[in-house]
């Protein structure tokens, strides 16, 4: 059976699709910073010291040590001060950025507890929207969940998996 391949819908890439319209590099970095667009800068051969006052480590990415970076990415902060358990700037004073929950952040990345943090991974949205249950739907719901309708060329898209 042949195979329509499609392209990634990121503009100016060629590259096959496979998960969510996107090529595997920019799925990739959609998953890593929320943008599948985002230049990343590579730093090869050049060896670069912590920016964070007394650290002498190298730097791993965004110009801070493995340590520092992941305390940054967990806790929005790389003062070990304010990490201290409710100290302003910890994660237990914040809450997560879906509208109603009141659960704290999973890490300062996304602002968003384990629970949401999972759906937007899973679904691209942290909206309640995409629990419903898919059998109290009709067919014609169900199919018409698969469909993207492309406004350039009026043509219907399907963006589920092939049999």
């Amino acid at each position: 059976m042949l195979q329509n391949k499609q392209k990634c819908k990121v503009p100016g890439c060629s590259n096959d699709a496979r998960t969510r319209m996107m090529c595997p590099k920019h799925y990739r970095r959609f998953l890593l910073y929320g943008d599948p667009e985002i230049q990343v800068k590579a730093t090869k051969g050049t060896k670069s010291i912590c920016k964070v006052d007394g650290c002498s480590s190298s730097v791993q990415s965004h110009e801070l040590c493995s340590k520092h970076y992941r305390r940054f990415q967990k806790y929005g902060t790389t003062d070990a001060s304010a990490l201290k358990k409710g100290a302003s700037g910890s994660l237990q004073n914040l809450q997560c950025k879906h509208e109603g929950c009141t659960r704290p952040p999973e890490s300062a990345k996304h602002m968003l507890c384990s629970k949401h943090y999972q759906r937007f991974k899973i679904h691209g949205t942290t909206s309640n929207k995409v629990l419903v249950n898919l059998r109290s739907l009709s067919i014609k719901e169900r199919l018409m969940r698969g469909i993207i309708k492309d406004k350039e060329t009026s043509c219907w898209e399907w963006q589920k998996g092939l049999f």
